[in-house]
């Protein structure tokens, strides 16, 4: 309110105070996914919905994860816990007693290089029917998902025969970052048999113990020749624009180092040229990560694409 001047209510969604009114649209971007009671959420959605109101709900597009796969399992986290395709967002409003005006799957950027596939419509609440929605089992979907669980698994192969490489002859290691994919490498790599000292930019993290240890900030970081090794692919941007004592490789373009170059390296100096990786599809697993987004995306099933129901187009 101080800032844009908007009355704001902070109350539990499942349980919206009547004073709050109703009103003629309502939004949900990117929440669904992180709800226990997805059910009761769109329920409450509908009940402050004047008649005829629209919903405009936007989530992950579980589809397509695979195809846009930066970092193992990024979706598989503990804030997204239902993971939706359009068809199953659209049944499940559908169950809801609305009617779909647009729909659409489209990309956003979860991060300055990165695109994230969502999945987004506009429906119409109808006053007739408390129920449209008839049961299908989505194949796409499914196909989706187990093409992204193979695929992670391959990417996080990969990156520990990197880490293996590149910290044999290291028994002690800085990870920086306490995100979701830092937690796959303490556990999933050869991390797990190092003593991992965690780092953290976040002043709300340092302090707390993963493991018994202690997260310790960047300027706790010792001047030793411990390796550090990055715990984030999408944060690794900001990271390496903040007070650190190391530079980041870069992942872009002609001549881009190799994801194992690019997540662990001793503490100021850059990692040895030529290393080597296993390859995803005989693809170069340094190249596949490198290629300009534009390359990428031409070759992938889920560009952006609009659907319309009724007689208007809308734009949505």
């Amino acid at each position: 309110r101080r800032r844009h001047g908007v009355e704001a209510v902070a109350e539990s969604f499942l349980a919206m105070p009547a004073a709050l009114g109703s009103f003629g649209l309502v939004t949900l971007h990117h929440t669904l996914e992180h709800l226990g009671n997805v059910r009761g959420a769109v329920a409450a959605l509908r009940s402050v919905l004047d008649d005829d109101g629209l919903a405009y709900l936007e989530v992950p597009n579980a589809r397509c994860y695979a195809d846009y796969l930066t970092s193992p399992f990024q979706d598989f986290n503990t804030e997204h816990i239902n993971h939706f395709s359009l068809a199953t967002l659209d049944r499940l409003m559908q169950s809801a007693g609305f009617v779909a005006v647009a729909l659409g799957e489209k990309t956003i950027f979860a991060s300055s290089r990165h695109q994230y596939p969502a999945a987004f419509g506009l429906w119409r609440k109808d006053i007739a029917s408390e129920s449209l929605a008839t049961v299908a089992y989505d194949e796409p979907l499914v196909e989706g998902i187990v093409r992204y669980i193979s695929e992670s698994h391959a990417l996080m192969a990969q990156i520990d025969a990197a880490l293996r490489n590149s910290l044999s002859s290291s028994d002690a290691v800085y990870l920086w970052g306490t995100g979701q994919l830092a937690f796959k490498l303490a556990r999933d790599t050869v991390l797990a048999t190092k003593q991992v000292t965690f780092v953290d930019g976040s002043p709300e993290k340092q302090g707390l113990h993963i493991n018994g240890s202690a997260i310790i900030a960047p300027a706790d970081v010792a001047a030793d020749d411990r390796p550090i090794v990055l715990g984030s692919i999408l944060a690794a941007d900001s990271i390496a624009a903040g007070p650190v004592v190391f530079s980041l490789p870069s992942t872009t373009g002609a001549g881009s180092e190799t994801i194992a170059e690019s997540f662990a390296y001793r503490n100021g100096s850059r990692p040895n040229s030529g290393t080597s990786m296993p390859s995803i599809d005989g693809r170069d697993a340094g190249g596949w990560y490198s290629r300009p987004v534009a390359e990428r995306r031409s070759s992938r099933p889920c560009n952006s694409r609009m659907m319309y129901a009724g007689r208007r187009r809308l734009s949505v």
